[in-house]
Order: structure tokens, then C-alpha cells, then sequence
């Protein structure tokens, strides 16, 4: 009769009997932290030590995510936010951190933590920076959509058909091992690696590359098949258009096309396409509305009102609602280092 699984590790709440003394002190505490990951007994057989590894494997692989998504919420919420709103050029110290516990009092109570960290839709489409990609990186695009598409048909001029057939064709080319692909046009050592120097190069590059400037007509054109499958993706998903986002978000609803944008060539083109201001879709709002102008200090981060108030209450509650960085952000999750 095999033993219990329960008896083998101390994760279910039958296994009460701790391990013996010599494993508790095999491991130094630094590396292995109150023993909470005992190496496996001697006298386990061969399926007893299988499951026995499995589960310790995935509990070690759990509390390390924990670990890795708390320490790069916490490089987000206090290095990144800070940088795109220019913040890090002041002598302020106000970081957006919504871990923090709001003081309740007879007017307000503290927000609620661990309701779900379920992403929004909306939030899809709001973080589709494309007006932002450099010189660079569009003269890339620009030169695989060439390569996919072949000398007859003009990237610019593609229509979603073509684009679509020449990423098929190109994804069946594709080997089903992933070490076995090529990227950028570097080429695999005898190993399957690549040259470090030659990744190192990439991503120094890629660093130092200054982005575009947040703004209506600021797109690539030959990226118009995209901002189309954009477009259709939305009206698939039935989203709510600018203004209903708007109302969402509790922000005064756009009256007239120049509140959108006043640039009469950006309103008039708005007006051509939409009824009213109130027909105007989320996606091309996004896009075509006014980006709000470089301040020092002020906004590092020049993209639309409408997206900076989302992404930040999007990022908020998505924090705030994952109880992994709220109620359970403990020791007990994590580690006491991490």
C-alpha cells in the first residue's frame, strides 16, 4: 500500500508530523528559508519520491512567480509610473501604489483588495501605442512587410487580404520547434543559442532608439492593415465608443469634434466619418484625439487624457484586485526576503 501524498510533504492540512531533524538542518536557512522546501525522505519509493518531487517543483515554481510579479509591481508602481509622468525630475516623493492601506473614517472606507485581477477589454485597445514606434523600428516594418508580402504588392497599400495570406503562408514556413526559428537575422550557434554580444547589441539599441510622438495622424501607414484588424476587433467585441468610455472614467464627454481634437484637418476628418462626437468609436478616438502637451515638470507620458486616466485606474485595479499583491502580500506567499 503506497503512502498517502499528504504524508510526504507538509502542504495538506492532514500532514501535521514534521520532518526529521537531520533534513531540517540539511539545508542552510539562507537558500532554503525555515526549511519550508524539505528535500525528500531516504526511504520514499520510486513513485512515493515522484510525486513528492512534482509537488515540492510546483510549489517552488509558484512562490517564485510570486516573487518575480511582486518585484517587478514594485518596479512599475515606483520607477516606471514616476518616469512617464515626469515625476523622477522633482523632489516629490508620491508614488502610485495602491497596496497602501486607505485610513477609514466616518466618510470613507478603505477600497476593496482581492475582488479579481481580471484585465478589461478596453484596456486592449488603449495600449496600442502604434503613433509611439520610432523611425526605426517603422523602416523595419516597413522592410518585413516587404519581404512577406513580395515586389508587387506596396506595403502601404496592402489590403487586409494580402497581409493575411502572407502571414499565413509565412507562419506555416515556420518550424515547430521554437529553437529552431530564426530571429532578426541572427543566426544559432552549434548549441541553438545566440551569440550574447549579438543579443546585447538588440537590446542597447533598441534602448538608446528615440520613440514617435503620441498624436492623431502619427501611425505608420504601413501599418493601416493593423489599425483596421484593430478597428474590426472592437466592433466585434462590441466595446463602448470614446464618449461612453469617457462617462465611464468620469470625464466630461467630448460636445463637438474639436473637443476631440482641434485641429480643423483632424476634426473635419472625424466629422466625414461619424455622425456626432457620440458616434466616434473607442479605437479611432483614441487615436485621433488631442495628446496632452510636454511639460517640465508635468507629463513625461504626452498621450491622450482619455488613455493616461485609463491605463492608471486600469493598473490600479489591477493591483489592488489581485490578492497576491494585497491581502496575501506575506512572508507566507512569498519569502521573507522576497
Amino acid at each position: 500500500m503506497s503512502t498517502p501524498l499528504s504524508s510526504l510533504f507538509p502542504l495538506f492540512p492532514s500532514s501535521i508530523t514534521p520532518f526529521p531533524v537531520t533534513l531540517l538542518t540539511s539545508c542552510p536557512p539562507r537558500i532554503n528559508e525555515n526549511n519550508r522546501f524539505p528535500p525528500p525522505r531516504p526511504s520514499l519509493t520510486d513513485p512515493e519520491l515522484a510525486a513528492y518531487l512534482a509537488v515540492n517543483d510546483n510549489l517552488l515554481f509558484q512562490t517564485g512567480r510570486l516573487i518575480t510579479c511582486g518585484f517587478y509591481a514594485n518596479v512599475i508602481l515606483n520607477d516606471y509610473v514616476r518616469t512617464i509622468l515626469a515625476l523622477n525630475r522633482t523632489s516629490t516623493t508620491w508614488n502610485l501604489d495602491p497596496r497602501s492601506t486607505a485610513a477609514k473614517n466616518a466618510f470613507s472606507k478603505p477600497l476593496p483588495q482581492g475582488v479579481g485581477n481580471q484585465v478589461s477589454v478596453e484596456f486592449n485597445l488603449i495600449y496600442r501605442w502604434h503613433s509611439a514606434i520610432s523611425e526605426k523600428d517603422e523602416k523595419w516594418t516597413h522592410e518585413q512587410m516587404e519581404r512577406l508580402l513580395g515586389d508587387d504588392v506596396d506595403p502601404e497599400e496592402a489590403n487586409v487580404r494580402q497581409v493575411l495570406a502572407a502571414m499565413r503562408e509565412w507562419e506555416e514556413k515556420l518550424s515547430a520547434e521554437p529553437t529552431e526559428r530564426e530571429f532578426g537575422e541572427l543566426k544559432r550557434q552549434k548549441d541553438g543559442t545566440y551569440e550574447d554580444d549579438a543579443l546585447v547589441k538588440i537590446f542597447k539599441e533598441s534602448i538608446e532608439d528615440i520613440a514617435g510622438a503620441f498624436g492623431a495622424n502619427k501611425v505608420p501607414r504601413v501599418m493601416k492593415t493593423i489599425e483596421v484588424l484593430g478597428i474590426m476587433q472592437a466592433r466585434f467585441w462590441n466595446v463602448a465608443t470614446l464618449n461612453e468610455f469617457r462617462d465611464f472614467m468620469g470625464l466630461t464627454r467630448h460636445e463637438t469634434f474639436e473637443d476631440i481634437n482641434p485641429d480643423p484637418m483632424v476634426a473635419r476628418r472625424l466629422r466625414d466619418l461619424y455622425d456626432s462626437p457620440d458616434a466616434v468609436e473607442l479605437y479611432p478616438g483614441l487615436v485621433a484625439e488631442k495628446p496632452k502637451p510636454p511639460m517640465d515638470p508635468g507629463s513625461g507620458l504626452c498621450v491622450n487624457y482619455t488613455t493616461s486616466r485609463a491605463i492608471l485606474s486600469d493598473a490600479v485595479a489591477l493591483v489592488r484586485g489581485d490578492r497576491f499583491h494585497t491581502l496575501d502580500y506575506t512572508p507566507k506567499s512569498v519569502t521573507n526576503w522576497g
